[in-house]
């Protein structure tokens, strides 16, 4: 949705939009670079990856180690670009200080990330490995798909903290309190907040996690420190409104799995034949990530769109639980001018990234809510 109104017309500060307007730009290039390589650089690695497997089975005369060890080799080459996209992101934020810690640090914890990554996702894939027909032989891809998505979801997560060194610890009792009534009114059970404290980037943020049944409601330091408590309760509502609509976070999920299934289906023995091996072979790895990249590729205006509307009704929720439409308009804008966020970036960045509404939609629903609309 185009606003013909500025942002600054809203209450965000006019000299911090600017500068996310400004950083915009290089994200969306950094952005786009990476879903690029994401998809060019599995199909590359394919070209290479039977004398590679000949040559690691070679060394490695076991076959579930050489298995490993190949996919290990991958999914380290696959994650090597991501630190320099990372650095050159951060190069100026370095330069201006809003980041405490040096350039060096994150150099070394963003390349120390990759293999630790690789591995993870390598204990990911021992299990389509294990439960294959060959033992470590063969893979059953259509099983694999689904584990490809976790992973893809803890390489976001690795991403964004490991290089930053963010630590969990259990947030301040009084904060604890504040989640219990709104959660009540919710008629949920209250989830326990986890304070994320970094000395990497100090961005303002919460989230809600679930994971085999426990979750949490994280937020980062800077953010309790930035909000007031009214603000808080705004912030921690709209987490406890996504407790309430757990099932519809999925929704991304669900809509991944089918369309995955038939594509690799239909996909991957082709490509198989084409490079010259097998579709259950050990080497046809490479062509199951650039299939799977390829599909979260034309996927993403959908699933961002799916995210958004989950967005909008933990937003109106959170109104509802706090009838404080205020404090959420207000939290809003000091979050998003803290970050450097773009409260009205174009059409089609919103289109092919947003996962959230805009800022200034989120700022108008409240005013929507005040007036007893949108309810």
């Amino acid at each position: 949705m185009r606003h013909t109104e500025p942002p600054e017309a809203y209450g965000f500060d006019p000299q911090r939009q600017h500068a996310a307007r400004r950083e915009l730009r290089l994200t969306t290039a950094l952005r786009t670079g990476d879903l690029v390589l994401s998809v060019t650089l599995p199909l590359l690695l394919a070209i290479g990856a039977l004398p590679l497997y000949a040559s690691i089975s070679r060394l490695i005369r076991t076959s579930w180690l050489s298995a490993l060890t190949f996919t290990w080799i991958v999914l380290a080459i696959i994650e090597l670009p991501r630190p320099w996209i990372l650095l050159l992101a951060h190069h100026r934020v370095l330069k201006e200080g809003s980041l405490r810690s040096s350039s060096w640090r994150l150099s070394l914890r963003s390349f120390a990330t990759v293999p630790f990554l690789a591995l993870a996702g390598t204990a990911i894939f021992s299990v389509p490995y294990w439960a294959a027909d060959v033992p470590w032989q063969e893979a059953s891809w259509g099983a694999a798909a689904t584990l490809w998505y976790l992973y893809a979801m803890v390489r976001q997560w690795g991403w964004w903290w490991f290089p930053y060194g963010a630590r969990h610890v259990r947030a301040d009792v009084t904060v604890q309190e504040r989640v219990k009534p709104l959660a009540k009114r919710a008629k949920v059970k209250p989830p326990r907040v986890v304070e994320l404290d970094s000395d990497g980037q100090p961005i303002a943020m919460a989230a809600y996690v679930i994971w085999m049944g426990f979750d949490r409601i994280l937020i980062s330091k800077p953010l309790r420190e930035l909000l007031t408590p009214e603000e808080l309760d705004a912030i921690l509502a709209h987490e406890v409104a996504h407790k309430c609509e757990a099932l519809f976070m999925s929704l991304p999920l669900l809509i991944w799995i089918v369309t995955a299934a038939p594509a690799l289906g239909f996909g991957l023995p082709r490509l198989a034949a084409v490079f010259g091996t097998a579709a259950q072979a050990i080497p046809a790895l490479t062509l199951f990530i650039f299939l799977c990249e390829g599909i979260r590729l034309a996927l993403l205006p959908i699933t961002n769109a799916v995210s958004r509307w989950v967005e909008r009704r933990a937003d109106r929720r959170a109104l509802r639980i706090t009838a404080n439409p205020e404090a959420f308009r207000t939290a809003m804008i000091k979050v998003y001018n803290f970050n450097r966020l773009d409260a009205a970036p174009s059409g089609w960045w919103q289109f092919l990234f947003g996962t959230h509404p805009t800022g200034i939609e989120r700022v108008r629903s409240t005013v929507r809510s005040a007036k007893g609309e949108g309810r």
